[in-house]
């Protein structure tokens, strides 16, 4: 401003899910503490969303500090273990989250694309590993939570259709639409456009013997469009954020209305569970 003092910054980052994403902080309310003007009140927006909203009381000028630069290092390799648990069905573990492939007669599915690209290359070339030359036809997509969404622009750029349920379709043909400019994707650089569809309440994919059935948690506190997906020939249900121990790590807070409204919407549909899989966490018997 015409004090010389910083009122905004704007710039923009590489996001998996929202691309080029735009990041604004607003400095405000400037003060004097001891000779040196910093602002009281900082404001961040992350694509236009609040992120950050801080109101500075104090400020001590050139107080005793030590600062560390983290060095920074190239990621180590993703890689997708998989084991078999079915009847051509496999949980893939990458990056500490799963995915699971089921292969029908001309066509694979694959549920969940969670983190981002370098993740989704992995359990690409582990799915081409154990069932080559058949066709990845489907992604299903649990929710739009960016834990879960980062990776599906990866599937589609393989050609893949993403399946999600209805309320999380619109959000994905418009960030789909964002410009991948900083960091260009997979998709980006594919050239191909994605193909979203609804899963509705219900749906089911079959090939008269394998089977593989989605449905809506109606209900629950954690997303109003969370899927499940459920194998009957193998009593397998895949579920992420309703509930997900972690083995050998501290009790996670989870609220146990997310576990209860999964349980009554499993006896709604009259499912015949033995075990779950969760994206978050591996298996447990139901």
């Amino acid at each position: 401003n015409d004090q010389n003092l910083v009122e905004k910054v704007e710039t923009q980052v590489d996001n998996p899910v929202l691309g080029d994403m735009p990041i604004e902080v607003s400095y405000s309310a400037y003060k004097d503490f001891g000779g040196v003007k910093f602002p009281t009140r900082i404001v961040r927006r992350e694509a236009g969303q609040p992120t950050l909203d801080l109101t500075v009381g104090s400020v001590q000028p050139n107080g005793a500090a030590t600062l560390k630069i983290p060095v920074p290092s190239e990621p180590a390799p993703i890689r997708a273990q998989s084991r078999k648990i079915g009847d051509g069905v496999w949980d893939l573990n990458a990056a500490g989250l799963h995915s699971v492939l089921v292969e029908f007669n001309d066509y694979l599915v694959v549920i969940e694309a969670s983190r981002d690209d370098a993740r989704s290359n992995a359990v690409i070339a582990e799915v081409k590993n154990l069932v080559p030359g058949k066709p990845i036809r489907y992604l299903v997509n649990t929710h739009a939570h960016f834990d879960h969404a980062g990776g599906v622009r990866g599937f589609a750029a393989e050609g893949a259709t993403i399946i999600t349920y209805d309320l999380n379709k619109p959000f994905f043909e418009r960030v789909f639409q964002n410009p991948h400019r900083i960091n260009p994707d997979l998709l980006a650089r594919s050239g191909r456009a994605a193909t979203i569809e609804s899963s509705g309440e219900k749906r089911l994919l079959t090939d008269g013997k394998q089977k593989l059935e989605m449905y809506h948690l109606r209900g629950n506190d954690h997303n109003d469009g969370l899927l499940v997906a459920y194998l009957p020939n193998e009593r397998i249900l895949i579920q992420a954020d309703a509930f997900h121990p972690r083995p050998g790590a501290p009790p996670y807070p989870f609220p146990p209305q997310y576990v209860v409204n999964l349980v009554e919407n499993v006896q709604r549909w009259k499912l015949d569970v033995a075990q779950v899989l969760h994206i978050h966490g591996g298996m447990d018997p139901y």
